[in-house]
């Protein structure tokens, strides 16, 4: 069934302490963050980005959730490290160098490096 629209949704950390921290963790050592560390802040369907790769899709919401005016921003902070992206069944965790593909389906704990 072809689809009619890309599902987006963006995760961030509860708890902003560790978000702030996650740097500097990630760069001694290896993480590991669990699926109920995150919340998920935002989800809309985009008709736009059909047809699209999921690199250029990322960019796009890169930009788009941190501008100031982004949407739902009196609610969760910009896009930053440790942020989770999902495109479709797709997701993806935004880290120091840009964006990793990652498993995300509450069973496993994510593991970052």
């Amino acid at each position: 069934m072809e689809r009619l629209f890309m599902d987006i949704k963006i995760y961030q950390l509860k708890d902003m302490e560790f978000a702030t921290k996650l740097i500097e963790i990630y760069t001694n050592s290896n993480v590991t963050i669990l699926r109920d560390d995150y919340k998920l802040m935002y989800e809309y369907e985009d008709k736009s980005l059909l047809g699209n790769f999921d690199m250029g899709i990322l960019n796009h919401i890169w930009n788009k959730f941190n501008d100031e005016n982004r949407p739902n921003g009196d609610k969760m902070r910009s896009l930053s490290i440790s942020d989770i992206v999902g495109i479709n069944d797709n997701y993806y965790f935004c880290n120091l160098l840009g964006w990793k593909k990652v498993k995300f389906d509450g069973e496993e704990a994510l593991q970052i490096r």
